[in-house]
């Protein structure tokens, strides 16, 4: 019924990322991570990733600090 997503053939390296071409986005707080994944509702639709705002919390309630710090680089790299 759900087909397995696309493999992904990205060769992505965060070292490879140019620094000038960076968004100049401020480091968000692990309170602000906290609340914009636990004030969502745990049923919404997931988006084009799969991952619900119910999977968010769970790893979020197991691993928070790595998972604020990958929402840290992805705001920073885009």
């Amino acid at each position: 019924m759900f087909p397995d997503p696309p493999a992904s053939v990205s060769t992505f390296n965060i070292q490879n990322t140019p620094k000038g071409k960076s968004f100049p986005w401020p480091d968000i707080t692990d309170l602000e991570a906290k609340d914009a994944i636990f004030d969502s509702a745990a049923n919404k639709a997931p988006g084009p990733d799969g991952i619900n705002f119910l999977c968010l919390r769970y790893v979020y309630q197991s691993i928070p600090t790595p998972l604020v710090d990958l929402f840290k680089v992805l705001l920073t790299t885009g």
